[in-house]
């Protein structure tokens, strides 16, 4: 029993990273698993696990041999441990919840035993047995995942779990995958990639518990390490792209495979992308699995050659990624080069939303294309500044503005003007100010524009921005 006391306490150190989960939401709408605001007090109490001792813990997690206590017991005992458990954890009580937690995971039958109960529906909806199943399951994954322990006749538990989520109605079924896919060991998930193409299949043949498995999946590509799985699992996963309509699905397929192998499969998703139009879902996995999975060079690429203005999201994502600025850059860099391409180098000009404003403003002074320019200062806009080079640089668009392609036009300058009013300081702040002013009375603006100022200002402005200007009408 020591080894599973440790994996128990290691599991419970942890539970803060499932931020905000519900495992169930009763009739009277009061969460009957608290999330990390509830059980803070009750973590303080593991301050020993935070320790150098943690480590020699953790340590021997990983090296103590797997010692399993086959503990049989009839179900009115089961069914006080769950309640013990799920009393305890309901009050934030999460050491007295360890106890019964290790007496349920004794055993490997055990654990397929209260899968039974969920499937049979013999726990009392929102109950706190059905609500210590819950946690049992949920900790008896990431115990099994971590240490091997609790197969059966052969058998992972992760298996069973995945299996019985076929049967098991969307209550209590999507609370067991929510609260095992928010626990951790380490970085480790409860139900890790090696189950995607299980999980997957499982989705396929029973659509109607599809729900069930979700938090599962979103786990897994909300990861920002790589989507490892076994080889052989490659040909499935392949499969499910050329023949589902299970954008979910499809996304963690193609987020393995394009991280994998993308020359082979970014272009398949950028057919599918193009040949999806009437399935905006699927359309929208396949441009996110590249955007966030595929290499950033590969990315960049494949995301200029799409370039539809609805992708402001996915060139973000890849902004955001290590290195995907940089590949933004590279690749705007040789699109400017060739000067082609205007609306990729617009869109991958968006995804620059971290880069240094210079660098932004140069773009904004020198690109040929008006859109071009005018993401630039957007895109500079949306930081922080103090700095007025944005906004001078705006000043000059806007002078230069000529109907034929030169400057930007006064209705383009007003949403600049806009982020630098919101996110500006000091010189930069009040250039702004003065210019949403100076459209407000300008009589040769349209009227559209004249309003639009006004609303900014006095939307997103104080009370001196707007004083001693009326309201155009």
């Amino acid at each position: 029993m020591r080894m599973l006391s440790l994996v128990v306490a290691l599991v419970l150190t942890v539970v803060t990273a499932w931020c905000c989960i519900t495992l169930r939401i009763g009739s009277s709408g009061v969460p009957l698993v608290r999330g990390p605001d509830a059980t803070a007090d009750a973590i303080r109490g593991l301050d020993a696990l935070q320790t150098e001792d943690a480590g020699a813990a953790r340590a021997a997690v990983r090296e103590a041999p797997i010692e399993t206590v086959q503990v049989e017991m009839d179900d009115a005992d089961l069914l006080e441990l769950l309640r013990a458990a799920g009393s305890a954890w309901k009050a934030g009580d999460i050491q007295s919840s360890a106890s019964p937690l290790e007496a349920l995971l004794s055993s490997p039958r055990t654990p397929r035993r209260v899968l039974a109960m969920l499937e049979e529906a013999r726990l009392g909806a929102g109950s706190l047995e059905e609500q210590g199943a819950i946690l049992a399951i949920g900790f008896g994954l990431a115990h099994a995942n971590r240490t091997g322990a609790l197969s059966l006749d052969g058998r992972p538990l992760a298996r069973d779990v995945l299996e019985a989520l076929t049967r098991i109605e969307r209550e209590p079924g999507v609370g067991v995958a929510q609260f095992a896919s928010s626990l951790r060991i380490g970085n480790e998930l409860a139900v890790d990639a090696r189950w995607v193409a299980t999980i997957v299949s499982l989705r396929s043949r029973v659509p109607a518990h599809a729900e069930n498995f979700e938090p599962f999946l979103r786990a897994i590509l909300d990861r920002t390490s790589p989507i490892d799985m076994p080889e052989d699992d490659m040909a499935a996963l392949a499969q499910v792209v050329a023949s589902s309509n299970d954008a979910l699905a499809v996304e963690v397929a193609l987020s393995a495979l394009v991280a994998r192998d993308p020359a082979t499969f970014i272009p398949i998703a950028e057919d599918l992308y193009a040949h999806s139009a009437a399935n905006a879902a699927l359309r929208a996995a396949a441009v996110a699995a590249i955007a966030a999975r595929a290499p950033v060079d590969a990315a960049a690429e494949s995301l200029a050659r799409m370039a539809d203005s609805d992708l402001y999201g996915q060139f973000m994502r890849l902004g955001e990624r290590e290195g995907g600025i940089e590949a933004a850059q590279d690749k705007y860099s040789a699109l400017i080069a060739a000067n082609t391409s205007p609306q990729a180098r617009k869109m991958l000009v968006s995804a620059m939303g971290t880069e240094q404003t210079e660098v932004l403003v140069g773009i904004a002074q020198t690109d040929p294309a008006a859109a071009v320019r005018h993401q630039a200062l957007l895109t500079a806009s949306l930081q922080p500044l103090e700095s007025d080079t944005v906004m001078r640089t705006l000043r000059d668009q806007l002078a230069a503005h000529d109907g034929a392609g030169n400057g930007i036009s006064t209705h383009d300058g007003l949403m600049v003007a806009q982020n630098v009013l919101l996110n500006g300081a000091g010189s930069a702040r009040s250039d702004a100010v003065a210019l949403l002013r100076q459209v407000v009375i300008d009589p040769r603006a349209s009227m559209a524009d004249r309003k639009d100022a006004w609303n900014q200002l006095r939307e997103n402005g104080s009370p001196s921005d707007i004083a001693g200007i009326d309201e155009p009408h």
